[in-house]
């Protein structure tokens, strides 16, 4: 599962139980920038963050909590409903350390001298961190901490180690191949494909016969993780299309030719059957030549959505 852990210490100052932020001003700020940066989270498919169970009323600046933020007409609304939708959802962080007692129990993790339930967390789930931009220390996409453990024979363990970590959008790319390896461990076949399809691609929509032909995937076939690949990058790049005519070139993907344009019993066979009832030519299709397979599918440019509706062997391009 891909997950978020919030870095409590971010919103303190260094060494300290104050509020990091000086001021109400500085406090939308960063909370500005934490929301994008978990917004740019959601896209790539992480639904769930961790927090302390107290990050709720959190104080962010002298008499400015995050009650007051959630209320506050001066935040932008969006960035107020998102975060709350996004923690109301998410289990707490003593829940998570529970889940992985007997871990957590024997070890520790500090960060200039100080100790992190949050990074303790990320390290043991092998999630990433999330902070507030509030120090120069937390503006890296590793942070390096000191890891304590009490080994099974009661000797004392301590080694740095390296926690992936974001609090800015320039963050992400550095994590974007790891991201892209923690999915696929997870989506071992097509029924793991299918049970995570909504919650890791939400810009795809799957109509025809998409649903039957993942699940039907092994996960032991040649073109399986090309196919998974092709889920990733979709969405993806469905989610930074926000303008203009859809750049199908970047996937890579190609229309049909006139010749099946023309013929109505090759047409007939890239017409799918789209969620919404309507039907629709699938022309536009993603390519895996060595295997001879193809994945159609279609924009929807009112809702932002592309819908797949072919996965399998390359469609018959002529008339026999």
């Amino acid at each position: 599962m891909l997950e978020l852990v919030v870095n409590e210490l971010s919103f303190r100052q260094l060494n300290s139980a104050t509020s990091a932020a000086p001021d109400v001003y500085t406090a939308r700020a960063w909370m500005t920038q934490f929301t994008g940066t978990m917004r740019a989270a959601r896209q790539m498919g992480f639904r769930t963050v961790r927090t302390e169970q107290g990050f709720a009323a959190l104080e962010l600046s002298p008499q400015y909590s995050m009650p007051q933020w959630r209320n506050d007409r001066g935040v932008n609304r969006d960035e107020r409903v998102f975060l709350s939708s996004m923690i109301a959802k998410s289990p707490y962080l003593d829940g998570v350390l529970d889940e992985i007692a007997e871990a957590a129990k024997r070890a520790e993790v500090l960060i200039y001298g100080s100790p992190s339930a949050g990074l303790l967390a990320a390290l043991l789930l092998d999630a990433i961190a999330i902070s507030w931009p509030s120090h120069e220390i937390w503006r890296r996409h590793l942070l390096v901490v000191e890891f304590k453990q009490i080994g099974l024979d009661g000797e004392l363990e301590q080694r740095n180690v390296d926690i992936r970590h974001v609090s800015d959008l320039n963050h992400w790319p550095t994590h974007t191949d790891w991201i892209e390896r923690k999915k696929k461990s997870i989506l071992s076949n097509g029924q793991e494909l299918w049970k995570k399809a909504q919650e890791f691609f939400p810009h795809l929509e799957f109509c025809g016969d998409a649903e039957a032909q993942i699940r039907a995937l092994t996960g032991n076939e040649r073109h399986y993780p090309w196919v998974v690949q092709c889920f990733i990058r979709a969405n993806l790049l469905c989610s930074h299309w926000t303008s203009g005519s859809f750049p199908h070139f970047l996937l890579p993907a190609t229309g049909e030719s006139a010749s099946v344009h023309k013929n109505p019993q090759l047409r007939a066979m890239r017409v799918f059957r789209m969620a919404s009832g309507k039907t629709a030519m699938f022309e536009h299709h993603m390519k895996n030549n060595a295997e001879n397979k193809r994945i159609h599918y279609f924009v929807d440019t009112a809702r932002r959505k592309i819908c797949i509706g072919y996965i399998g062997d390359h469609l018959p391009t002529t008339q026999y």
